[in-house]
């Protein structure tokens, strides 16, 4: 018997920036999370150097509400994958996510920009603003949700390349699915810069320009959407943040890293 109420709402509206659209998101707590039920959790196994620049361990999301909310989200799934993945696909047929009364058609075909998008009525749910896949059968649920969901957009931003790649390689994977390999991790290694899509965290647009990559500070949604594997972001306007990652990207960093524990 399912513990997980089927009336629940998992997915949230995104800040001021992603609600206005169409974008909601799913959250659990960056990099370790305490629970009572399940002791302490790595929720980002393959966090490296982005654990000391994380947005998602500064500000609100300190708040103990935030922290209470995405704690709950995440004990939710644990203690009843089966129950949430239900909850979580009854929500998704609600009328939020069909504002034109219409399925949306999912088609790379028109993929000319990510305008297109949200001009025809579409909705997206980023999974993990904060946390990542902590497990391939807790990958292999999101990925469930978006094959039976097919006219919303799933995407998220992950470090956990090697379990993603190895479920992309075993499964027919959804179209409307989209990940992005984020550098700054342990398994930067595996990335393939030139066909695989992912983004590096630049100190400033000029350094994010001369890489060659392109910038997404207009919209979210111009990460999964756009033509291009090379997504940039510039760093996160936090003082103490910024003071940390100096004038080096993320997978700088990470390489500096690796090469230093050689």
């Amino acid at each position: 018997m399912s513990k997980t109420p089927a009336t629940k709402t998992w997915l949230r509206k995104g800040n001021s920036e992603l609600s206005s659209i169409g974008v909601y998101v799913w959250s659990i707590p960056a990099l370790v999370a305490k629970t009572e039920a399940f002791g302490n959790v790595k929720t980002c196994p393959n966090a490296g150097i982005c654990a000391l620049l994380c947005y998602a361990r500064t500000g609100r999301y300190l708040f103990k509400t935030v922290v209470k909310a995405h704690t709950r989200n995440l004990e939710g799934y644990l203690s009843d994958p089966e129950g949430w993945k239900y909850g979580m696909l009854l929500e998704l047929q609600s009328k939020r996510f069909r504002p034109t009364g219409m399925p949306h058609d999912f088609e790379w075909s028109v993929r000319r920009d990510f305008h297109w998008w949200t001009d025809s009525g579409g909705r997206a749910v980023r999974i993990h603003d904060a946390g990542d896949f902590f497990s391939e059968d807790y990958l292999l649920d999101w990925i469930y949700i978006a094959r039976k969901t097919p006219d919303v957009l799933f995407y998220c931003y992950t470090k956990q390349v090697s379990i993603c790649k190895k479920v992309q390689a075993g499964i027919d994977m959804p179209k409307n699915w989209v990940a992005i390999y984020s550098l700054g991790g342990r398994e930067d290694h595996l990335v393939d810069k030139e066909n695989d899509r992912h983004d590096d965290i630049f100190p400033d647009l000029q350094a994010l320009t001369n890489a060659g990559y392109a910038d997404q500070e207009k919209s979210d949604l111009m990460a999964p959407l756009l033509p291009t594997n090379k997504i940039g972001i510039v760093a996160n306007k936090i003082p103490s943040l910024r003071k940390k990652q100096g004038p080096l990207s993320f997978a700088q960093l990470q390489q500096s890293r690796s090469k230093r524990s050689l």
